[in-house]
């Protein structure tokens, strides 16, 4: 068995903790590695992984030695690494070139999930302050896709909902109970989508 870690900084990992190594060793990693795995022999001691609150804490429950891992880091900002993948060696002992080799046709994947999922991660925090911003609003808004179906709105325009008399969401999309307010209701939201 082959343990697999995967750090991420977005996720609260300081991945400089791992091998309690203070100096930017990512810079090195990704200087020797380029696009592929290495172990990273050149930076930390097998006696010096034993010594790790990560090997303590993580490794060694599982029966794994302290060998050194292969590692590919797959983002930098500047000289500090925010992603990186580090392979351990099972108790079986060293890596193959099998392995490595599996692992580092594996990176390209590997990057571009961490690259999708930074992304989405953006994607919801915006999201979110949008969301903060149109409920600090005094007015109601609707937010319509392009076929006129609600797909958001904001805390005001709930409230007027719940209060209002005449004007309501049916089957996803705003509508008014008076024909003429209602026809006049859609007349604009066709002009506005």
């Amino acid at each position: 068995m082959r343990y697999a870690s995967v750090a991420s900084a977005s996720r609260g990992h300081d991945l400089r903790r791992i091998y309690d190594y203070r100096l930017p060793w990512a810079a090195e990693v990704a200087r020797k590695a380029g696009e592929r795995f290495v172990p990273i022999d050149f930076l930390v001691s097998e006696d010096e992984i034993a010594q790790t609150p990560f090997y303590r804490e993580v490794l060694a429950p599982y029966g794994l030695p302290p060998l050194v891992p292969f590692v590919h880091v797959f983002a930098n900002h500047g000289r500090e690494p925010i992603a990186a993948m580090a392979i351990f060696p099972g108790p079986q002992g060293p890596l193959r070139d099998v392995e490595i080799d599996f692992a580092n046709r594996l990176s390209v994947h590997l990057r571009r999930a961490f690259e999708i999922g930074s992304k989405l991660r953006g994607l919801e925090r915006r999201h979110t302050v949008l969301a903060e911003v149109m409920d600090r609003l005094p007015n109601g808004i609707l937010l319509l896709d392009d076929q006129g179906r609600t797909v958001g709105h904001n805390r005001a325009a709930e409230d007027a909902l719940r209060h209002m008399r005449g004007f309501s969401i049916r089957d996803g999309r705003p509508v008014a109970a008076e024909p003429a307010a209602n026809e006049r209701l859609q007349g604009l939201i066709s002009q506005a989508i």
